[in-house]
């Protein structure tokens, strides 16, 4: 038995924030000191570098549990499926329930619980519960989805990825207009095709001087403190340098594993973090396999209308990518489809299935 994807969904939060709102911000270097330059030049070079024009944040009824449901609920529709059949329900996240306005986050009841209470699952059979693996996580859940279905555990496997960030992010760390908040998911089904489902997955975590490169500290502001709440904090150099190094060697080594070369391959969907990167880590791919070939055909990058919403960003790719609603990517019944991802921990994994 192997694991397929049936159908998928996503949710996007309801405001609409430009680069041009972030002009009015006070950005200070992590020593407390204010960044003297015109606030126009740094939202300008964040978008020459990281590639984001725009992004969305949750509104006033919003939260993580309003989009997890959301684009829950258009997965199940979608599907077709009677979701008292659904077997588990597994959510990826890095920062629980937090609503707008404040700081504080909520992990009890964990968030697949009150999902399944939205969307209105009543069997118990179906477990519900939460990973946290960086913005891996989604992919993570659906290799443990994936699991549960070849093992027979369950018929159908529900994976969510969300994140809402917005309310905890440090206003005065100019890498607070990288991230967004989002939802995705994916209902995941039994087969016995050899012709379809997934082919393979594998997974790093790099824990040592790595564990450090993203984490929750106070803000950059000297007159706050961590009483005032703690925020997600990147150093962003080292990161890309660890996603540049890592992905690709992780898509090679599952590519081998699949027995596929790049000619199979119909799209890579990576994480939607940086689209500079996203183009680095695609190049050594083209450089290892040594063919020319245009990455924009096979790479669809979204991040300049998303922004980073962590572990939302591929499920919320692949959505649109499934719906045929970005010009010239479309995926047909055959179809090699290669996701990867990497965020905090370190941790990295890639997953490899033909439609």
């Amino acid at each position: 038995m192997r694991s397929k994807i049936l159908s998928t969904g996503r949710a996007e939060a309801s405001k609409l924030v430009e680069n041009a709102d972030f002009t009015n911000n006070l950005f200070m270097r992590p020593d407390g000191t204010k960044i003297d330059k015109d606030p126009q030049l740094i939202v300008d070079k964040l978008e020459a570098i990281s590639g984001i024009q725009r992004r969305r944040y949750i509104g006033d009824d919003e939260d993580a549990i309003t989009l997890a449901a959301q684009a829950a609920n258009n997965a199940i529709i979608s599907s077709g499926i009677d979701k008292e059949e659904i077997g588990a329900i597994i959510l990826g996240h890095n920062f629980g329930l937090v609503k707008k306005g404040t700081s504080q986050t909520a992990l009890l009841p964990n968030l697949a619980a009150l999902v399944k209470h939205s969307v209105g699952i009543e069997n118990p059979d179906c477990i519900a519960y939460d990973l946290l693996f960086g913005c891996p996580g989604w992919l993570e859940a659906y290799i443990q989805g994936h699991r549960m279905i070849a093992l027979g555990d369950a018929k159908y496997v529900l994976v969510i990825g969300v994140e809402v960030i917005s309310p905890i992010l440090d206003k005065h760390d100019l890498d607070s207009m990288l991230f967004a908040d989002g939802a995705g998911a994916a209902i995941l089904g039994g087969t016995e095709d050899s012709a379809e489902g997934m082919m393979t997955y594998k997974t790093y975590s790099h824990c040592q001087e790595e564990v450090d490169y993203i984490k929750m500290m106070p803000s950059y502001n000297p007159e706050l403190t961590a009483f005032d709440g703690i925020h997600p904090k990147i150093i962003g150099r080292q990161v890309y340098k660890y996603a540049v190094n890592y992905v690709p060697q992780l898509i090679i080594d599952s590519m081998k594993k699949a027995n596929i070369g790049i000619e199979d391959v119909s799209l890579f969907l990576l994480h939607q973090a940086n689209a500079k990167m996203n183009m680095a880590m695609g190049q050594r791919l083209l450089k290892h396999f040594d063919v020319s070939l245009d990455l924009e055909d096979v790479m669809p990058i979204i991040v300049q209308d998303i922004g980073n919403s962590s572990v939302a960003t591929i499920p919320t790719l692949l959505d649109k990518v499934w719906r045929s609603e970005l010009e010239k990517y479309n995926l047909s019944k055959g179809d090699i489809i290669v996701m990867a991802s990497v965020g905090a921990g370190m941790h990295a994994n890639c997953v490899i299935t033909k439609i």
